[in-house]
């Protein structure tokens, strides 16, 4: 099992995978702190992350069906994050992967065997520099996968950049249309709940039989 934030799936994280593949018939990638996103380190969403991961399976023939990808949610509490993981992965199944010589200790503690995967050119491929280097506008698309390349440019960045900035998200057109559906929900919410012996304010009206939708409230914006 290779665990990691993967912020961004880059070239280095590729290698590894491979390395790890020639090896093992059968690997398992957790995708940790995967319920964080939007965060300056924490840029992009799990599903986001396992797209990437996918995206680069694709592109290997001898990688398809071999690899299972897995979500490791962060918790408050240590003894809570390594419960999940021993229920998740019994140690007697699985090698856990790590170059941080205090992971493996950690695992090795629960009963897990722990080993070092191969270093491929970690000053290059880091995930902190290719945030940096996005979030100032330099192209990083040398530094993942082909596969991605084009959409960590266009989008990715972005991404990282309002992350980094602590901007709004940047929104994709099916969030911003789910965004703008529960926003208008909001309204009406808040409506139901005005003053009855308030007067309505100019431009609203009573909504229309023909919107049963809205039976319930009393106020509907034009």
């Amino acid at each position: 099992m290779l665990l990691g934030r993967f912020q961004p799936f880059h070239k280095g994280h590729e290698r590894a995978v491979g390395w790890m593949l020639s090896r093992h018939w059968k690997i398992v990638v957790a995708i940790g702190s995967s319920d964080k996103k939007r965060q300056q380190d924490n840029p992009f969403s799990a599903k986001e992350r396992a797209w990437m991961i996918r995206e680069v399976e694709k592109k290997h023939l001898k990688w398809r069906g071999r690899i299972k990808l897995a979500l490791v949610p962060d918790r408050e509490k240590h003894a809570d994050w390594m419960k999940g993981m021993l229920r998740k992965f019994p140690p007697e199944k699985f090698v856990i992967y790590s170059n941080n010589p205090i992971v493996r200790m950690i695992f090795e503690k629960e009963g897990f065997e722990a080993k070092p995967h191969t270093l491929f050119s970690r000053g290059k491929f880091e995930g902190r520099k290719i945030r940096g280097l996005a979030a100032r506008g330099e192209g990083v698309a040398k530094l993942v996968p082909k596969a991605t390349a084009k959409w960590m440019d266009k989008i990715g960045a972005g991404i990282i950049a309002a992350a980094q900035k602590n901007k709004p998200a940047f929104r994709t057109k099916f969030a911003n249309k789910l965004r703008l559906q529960r926003a208008a929900l909001e309204v009406v919410a808040v409506r139901q709940h005005a003053p009855w012996n308030s007067q309505p304010r100019s431009g609203w009206r009573k909504p229309g039989s023909d919107r049963a939708h809205y039976r319930n409230s009393k106020l509907i914006k034009k």
